[in-house]
């Protein structure tokens, strides 16, 4: 929001989940000096974005020494800081704000559909400053196939430089009706985040987690039956990532997020392996209406002990992540099972262009062309399985709604390249709205 700086006076607004309210209209007076950059320090549950936004603040404006104060006073007037000063640093105008101890929160419910999960429900809270300085979330799912619950509690502190703590716990349980056993994994992990500007976010953990393979079919593959019970050991986990500031789905300006986890599993157990997983989108915009994105998912686990890895370890590929195919729809197979593998890559590129709105609805409609695969077992039964890296590939069409915030996507894919016995999938849908 910019405001007229030719009028005097104030005016009122409300600026997300911070209920930031204020915002100053400045009067210009002699002796004024531009900005190539505003530097906004302090801020905690309100965005740089809103606070310069509240304030009519912004780089290539004139401010005299009368509006720099006029600024301090907009800032302090918002109800939101209890400290606010406004300082030039050579061609930077630097911002200092100490927020008050505010507790916004929420609690909803929702639904979501997909060709995965099917229908899920779930229960989600959050609340900043739950204790100070402190964000604490749960998140539950119930499903007919899969059921999860997720904690976090994430402390932040006040100095520059500061490593944050947080602690997560997560619970999940499936049965899907294509794999011939259940899987149930409880988790609790501490880490450790470092949050740059510019390098992007690290994050350090240490965890236990017991992590069960149960209920095999009798009639299951030899592999899932020897691969049955529970293990329960530490683990180290080791994450990074940087994105920009605007989404990849944004029309706006180019994006892009980039992510990647390197876990150490079963510590000190013979079911030790490493898991390194990455995780890459970016998107171009073409025209004011068209988009360009390109993503890249994959991962590789490293035997590290004795054992073999087991199938609640090995990736899966498919579904919404491999359009064209089921979810667990490829990769080696034993009889009915697949098996997921020790290795996957699954990229795609997708056109997007928006065509307006269709009954009252923003809507996009797009194309898509992925490839990819799901390989590498540390035993394939005397040979009998094929583990090699099969290429897979897949093109299809895509259509998506905006309906009130809450995204509605449709795709019809066709697997262009695929293996024997590869299970596929010519039609997907996914919603999900929260009241």
């Amino acid at each position: 929001m910019h405001i007229d700086r030719k009028t005097k006076g104030a005016c009122v607004g409300l600026l997300g989940g911070a209920a930031l309210l204020s915002c100053a209209v400045i009067a210009p007076l002699a002796e004024a000096r531009s900005f190539d950059a505003v530097a906004v320090h302090g801020t905690r549950m309100v965005s740089d974005d809103q606070l310069k936004a509240s304030c009519g603040i912004a780089p290539g404006t004139d401010y005299s020494a009368d509006d720099l104060r006029q600024i301090e006073s907009c800032l302090k007037d918002s109800g939101v800081f209890s400290a606010a000063k406004v300082t030039a640093d050579g061609r930077t105008l630097v911002v200092d704000v100490q927020e008050k101890q505010l507790r916004p929160g929420r609690a909803s419910f929702g639904i979501a559909y997909d060709s995965e999960d099917g229908v899920v429900g779930s229960v989600f809270f959050e609340r900043y400053n739950l204790f100070p300085n402190t964000y604490g979330s749960i998140d539950m799912r119930l499903g007919a196939e899969s059921q999860s619950l997720e904690t976090n509690a994430y402390y932040s502190g006040d100095t520059p430089g500061r490593l944050d703590f947080g602690l997560d716990a997560a619970f999940l349980n499936t049965e899907y009706d294509d794999q011939s056993f259940g899987h149930r994994s409880a988790r609790i992990e501490g880490y450790l985040a470092h949050v740059d500007p510019v390098l992007g976010r690290f994050e350090g953990g240490l965890g236990y987690r017991r992590d069960a393979l149960e209920n095999v079919d009798s009639d299951a593959s030899a592999l899932i039956r020897a691969e049955e019970g529970s293990v329960v050991r530490p683990y180290l986990r080791f994450s990074y990532s940087v994105h920009s500031d605007e989404s990849v789905s944004t029309l706006a300006a180019p994006a892009y997020s980039f992510r990647f986890d390197q876990y150490f599993w079963n510590l000190s157990d013979e079911h030790a392996f490493a898991d390194s997983r990455i995780s890459a989108q970016s998107s171009v915009p073409l025209s004011p209406d068209t988009l360009v994105m390109f993503s890249f998912q994959g991962g590789a686990l490293s035997q590290q002990g004795s054992a073999a890895t087991r199938i609640v370890d090995r990736y899966q590929a498919g579904g919404a992540m491999f359009r064209g195919f089921a979810p667990r729809g490829i990769g080696p197979k034993d009889g009915k099972d697949f098996l997921g593998g020790n290795y996957y890559a699954v990229g795609s590129i997708d056109v997007q262009h928006s065509v307006g709105e269709v009954f009252h609805t923003p809507t996009r409609v797009g194309a898509f062309v992925s490839a990819g695969s799901v390989w590498g077992l540390n035993d394939t039964l005397g040979g009998m399985i094929d583990d090699g890296k099969n290429l897979r590939s897949s093109v299809g069409v895509t259509l998506t709604f905006d309906v009130h915030g809450s995204p509605l996507s449709i795709y019809l894919a066709k697997a262009t390249e695929k293996e024997k016995g590869d299970d596929t999938q010519s039609f997907g849908l996914s919603f999900s709205t929260r009241f």
